[in-house]
């Protein structure tokens, strides 16, 4: 039996769409990359209706930086000391 959630926990998700299921979903959505981005944008808003069952909450999409961030402290976490390093550097610039 695993722990009580705290609050604040923060955690991540990334979703595939596989081309090859969804082909009807994507043709019937215009085809191409703008069906294929409708039916990724709906699947993942049915998604979020089913966490917020589950209690938990979807805050926000991650940018193309942040997705990066999220790869590279999961490969390698030491990296998370630099990003704080450069966080704390923009808060309080020294020029």
């Amino acid at each position: 039996m695993g722990l009580p959630p705290c609050a604040g926990e923060w955690g991540s998700a990334g979703v595939t769409l596989a081309a090859s299921r969804a082909r009807l979903a994507i043709k019937g959505a215009s085809g191409r990359q703008a069906g294929a981005a409708a039916v990724l944008v709906r699947e993942i808003s049915t998604m979020r209706g089913g966490l917020s069952t589950a209690s938990l909450q979807v805050v926000e999409w991650l940018t193309h930086r942040g997705v990066a961030r999220t790869l590279r402290t999961a490969y390698e976490p030491t990296s998370q000391v630099e990003f704080a390093t450069r966080a704390a550097a923009v808060q309080q610039p020294d020029w």
